[in-house]
């Protein structure tokens, strides 16, 4: 996988993070970035309300990564399912451990399968995945 950690306060979007089966069961909405918005109601929605009450540093949209590994198949591991190739991954919380300036005692990771991924910068707009389509 590729990973990094956004630039804080900057990231501005919305992601189905629903499981694969139904995935836009439920939607996160970013702004500034951080998670300002659930959509649905996702069995995890409790425990993040908890953890943003005690800790709301642990909103920060702390990692994307792209998975890039072939060999990779879908697991309840996350770790192995956040390399597969095509999808793509989102986490709130913690970055301070690769490069971020976000340190809080929670960091939660979620995958997307079948993803489109797009990233604006000064050169334009750059397509990194379409439709679970490595395209880098």
């Amino acid at each position: 996988e590729g990973f990094i950690a956004p630039i804080e306060g900057t990231a501005e979007g919305e992601l189905s993070v629903g499981p694969p089966e139904d995935p836009a069961r439920w939607w996160f909405r970013f702004s500034k970035g951080n998670l300002v918005e659930v959509h649905g109601n996702p069995p995890f929605e409790e425990l993040l309300e908890k953890v943003f009450a005690e800790f709301p540093v642990a909103r920060n949209l702390a990692e994307l990564g792209v998975g890039t590994n072939e060999q990779a198949q879908p697991s309840d591991s996350v770790l192995e399912a956040e390399k597969i190739l095509g999808t793509i991954h989102l986490a709130v919380g913690d970055n301070a451990g690769f490069g971020g300036k976000v340190a809080v005692p929670y960091h939660q990771d979620y995958v997307v399968y079948g993803p489109t991924l797009h990233l604006d910068g000064p050169a334009g707009r750059v397509t990194l995945v379409d439709a679970g389509v490595l395209k880098v």
